[in-house]
């Protein structure tokens, strides 16, 4: 339902429109996914997760550190 002052866009313009829409709407979701403090924080932990997973991967546990030699 459009709003009192709205216009209707003509039938060849409105698919530019949504796709103008729909690049603000993805240019906005980059930003909220690169330059948040949140989002720093899910890639910072994805990075351990990562790195956990291939420590694990590689056989690397506490046993490895107990049976290692002393000096």
């Amino acid at each position: 339902m459009r709003q009192a002052g709205e216009r209707r866009l003509p039938e060849f313009i409105a698919p530019v429109a949504a796709s103008v829409r729909d690049l603000e709407i993805r240019r906005i979701a980059r930003v909220c996914v690169t330059r948040t403090p949140r989002a720093a924080l899910l890639w910072y932990g994805l990075a351990v997760a990562i790195y956990l997973f291939l420590l694990f991967l590689l056989g690397f546990d506490q046993g490895d550190l107990a049976a290692a030699p002393i000096g």
